[in-house]
């Protein structure tokens, strides 16, 4: 099935054409160009994927993903509202989706969609026993056991904590989020860069290593914006998938709109 997917995110939107498992094209928004008011977000992936229709025939629906209400509902009233897409239907990702995993968590409705994809897209991959780790503005830990959906964790993402440290620091320089230039930092600049990244890394090392103690043998699929920059530090522990909440989006999408 050829969906159009959309991920809506705390500081960016995504979207990708999917079919099946495989990600035929992607889109990140640009948070630095659109910042964070939420109507130039939307417009912006929503052109693309208005792009999408006149160049995909094979095309069947759109699939959203999304932790921010208010931009979600926009995306819907511009979705029924342009001609381009009258023919077409679209799903929202909540608990009431069908899944292709089992649920074992006491309070589905307070789960995030993109926790439920990315469960989902381990599950489309032909993994269904893993430890899913999603990178971005939170990291999110989630646990999957022979199909099921066991619950997972929730904590702030790097440059969050990095945010954090700035605005409590009155001295503290405002920088960004970077590979730091050695492990000891001769300057502040240097050991904020340095600190920052390294305890990321470390929490996230953290994380994985206690999950795998009591989920042994388990595959560990790491996804999300950070993933690029900090999945290279796990080493072979962990397999690096591009695009997994786009992937599960599509695999609940297929079950929903046929």
């Amino acid at each position: 099935m050829s969906l159009l997917t959309m991920d809506i995110g705390n500081t960016r939107i995504g979207a990708a054409f999917v079919e099946g498992t495989v990600l035929v094209d992607r889109f990140e928004g640009n948070s630095a160009k659109s910042g964070r008011d939420p109507e130039s977000r939307v417009a912006e992936v929503f052109d693309w994927c208005l792009d999408q229709t006149s160049i995909r025939e094979s095309l069947e629906g759109l699939v959203i993903s999304s932790v921010v209400p208010a931009q979600c509902a926009l995306v819907q009233a511009l979705w029924k509202g342009h001609p381009h897409f009258a023919e077409l239907d679209f799903h929202v990702v909540t608990h009431r989706s069908p899944l292709p995993m089992g649920l074992a968590i006491a309070e589905p409705a307070t789960v995030g969609a993109d926790r439920f994809c990315n469960v989902a897209g381990a599950m489309a991959l032909g993994h269904p026993t893993a430890i899913i780790a999603d990178l971005g503005t939170a990291n999110t830990f989630d646990v999957l056991v022979d199909g099921v959906f066991r619950g997972g964790l929730i904590g702030p993402g790097a440059i969050t904590a990095h945010r954090a440290l700035i605005d409590a620091g009155a001295q503290l320089p405002d920088i960004s989020f970077s590979w730091p230039v050695d492990l000891v930092g001769q300057n502040t600049t240097d050991a904020m860069r340095s600190g920052s990244f390294h305890q990321a890394v470390g929490s996230v090392v953290h994380v994985i290593g206690r999950l795998q103690e009591q989920f042994p043998a388990t595959s560990v699929l790491v996804t999300g914006g950070m993933a690029e920059m900090l999945g290279p530090e796990l080493g072979d522990r962990a397999l690096h998938i591009p695009g997994l909440t786009h992937v599960g989006a599509a695999a609940i999408g297929a079950m929903a709109l046929n």
